[in-house]
C-alpha cells in the first residue's frame, strides 16, 4: 500500500496511482498517462485533465518513496526510468517567479486551416479555444459534431467569453489569434469587438535580450518549463476533423484540445517569466 496523502481532488485508485507512478518514472508525461488508458475510481478512462492531475499526484508520491521502493513497484523495462541507472545528474534550476493576477485570462485558438487565404465557410473554421484565467483553470470550448463543420455557434461563444475578461494573453496573439478571430466575424458580416485590451508573450520575448527561438515550444525548453507539453497535431490527425464518422471525429478533437490546453498551461507560466524581464511591458488595445 502506498502510504502518501493524495490530493482529495485527483480521483485515483490505487492499482492505477501505482501505474501512474511507474508511467512517470520512465519519464512519461501526463499524454502517456491519458493514452495508458488508467482507470478513475468510477472505472472510467481518465480524462486528459485528469491525467495531468495524476502525473502531478505520482511526482509527489515518487518525492516520498525510496529508491529500492521504487525498483521493486517496477515490474518491466517498458517506463525503466534512467534515474535509477545514473548516481548523478546535471540540473537546471527552476525558474523562480512570483505568479501575477488579474482578471486576465491566456488565450489559444486551434483552427483547421492556419491560412489566412483559405476562409470559406466549410475549408477553414474555428475548432476550439482554450482559455486559461490568471484565478482559476483552463477550460476549452470546442466545435462538437452536431455543429456539422458550423463554427458560428462556437465563434460566438468564444467572442462572449473573450468579452468577460479585462485582458487577453497569448502568444503571437495579435498576429495570429486576434487577427483570425477578427476576420471570421468579418466573413460572416459580424461586428467586431471595439476595444480588447492584449499582451503579446512572443512580442516580449522578442523585447528582452534572449538569444533562442521565440516559438512558445523553444522558450518552454528555455525556461524548463514542465508544467505542460508542447505537443503537436499533425497533418492527418488534422484532417480527421472532416471525417463522416463520429469515432474520428471525437478522436481527433480530444487531442486537439489535451493540445490547446498544454500551450495554455505553458503559456501562462511563460507569462510570468517574460512579463519579469520585459523591458517595455506593454498592454496593448486592439484595434490600435
Amino acid at each position: 500500500m502506498i502510504d502518501i496523502n493524495k490530493d482529495p481532488n485527483v480521483d485515483i485508485p490505487e492499482e492505477s496511482l501505482r501505474e501512474a507512478v511507474r508511467i512517470v518514472l520512465g519519464n512519461g508525461t501526463g499524454a502517456d498517462i491519458f493514452r495508458a488508458k488508467l482507470d478513475t475510481s468510477a472505472g472510467t478512462p481518465v480524462s486528459e485533465r485528469q491525467a495531468r492531475r495524476y502525473r502531478k499526484v505520482a511526482e509527489d508520491v515518487i518525492a516520498e518513496l525510496p529508491q529500492e521502493t521504487i525498483k521493486r513497484m517496477i515490474k518491466d523495462d517498458e517506463y525503466m526510468p534512467d534515474m535509477l541507472v545514473q548516481e548523478e545528474e546535471t540540473a537546471y534550476p527552476p525558474i523562480l517567479v512570483p505568479a501575477v493576477n488579474n482578471r486576465s485570462a491566456i488565450l489559444d485558438l486551434e483552427v483547421l486551416s492556419p491560412s489566412f487565404n483559405r476562409m470559406g465557410r466549410y475549408s477553414h473554421f474555428l475548432l476550439c479555444a482554450s482559455f486559461y484565467p490568471f484565478d482559476g483553470e483552463p477550460y476549452t470550448l470546442s466545435l462538437q459534431w452536431d455543429d456539422q463543420r458550423d463554427d458560428r455557434r462556437l465563434l460566438h461563444q468564444v467572442l462572449n467569453e473573450v468579452a468577460q475578461y479585462e485582458f487577453i494573453v497569448g502568444h503571437n496573439v495579435k498576429g495570429y489569434d486576434i487577427n483570425w478571430l477578427m476576420t471570421r466575424c468579418m466573413f460572416y458580416g459580424w461586428q467586431i469587438p471595439r476595444r480588447l485590451f492584449y499582451y503579446c508573450t512572443y512580442a516580449a520575448a522578442k523585447r528582452i535580450p534572449i538569444a533562442t527561438r521565440k516559438s512558445l515550444g523553444h522558450l518552454m525548453d528555455f525556461f524548463r518549463i514542465t508544467e505542460a507539453e508542447k505537443t503537436q497535431i499533425l497533418p492527418v490527425q488534422w484532417d480527421r476533423i472532416r471525417s463522416p464518422y463520429k469515432a474520428d471525429f471525437d478522436n481527433a478533437m480530444r487531442d486537439i484540445v489535451y493540445h490547446c490546453e498544454n500551450d495554455v498551461i505553458g503559456n501562462r507560466r511563460l507569462y510570468d517569466i517574460v512579463y519579469r524581464y520585459d523591458m517595455k511591458p506593454v498592454w496593448k488595445l486592439f484595434p490600435h
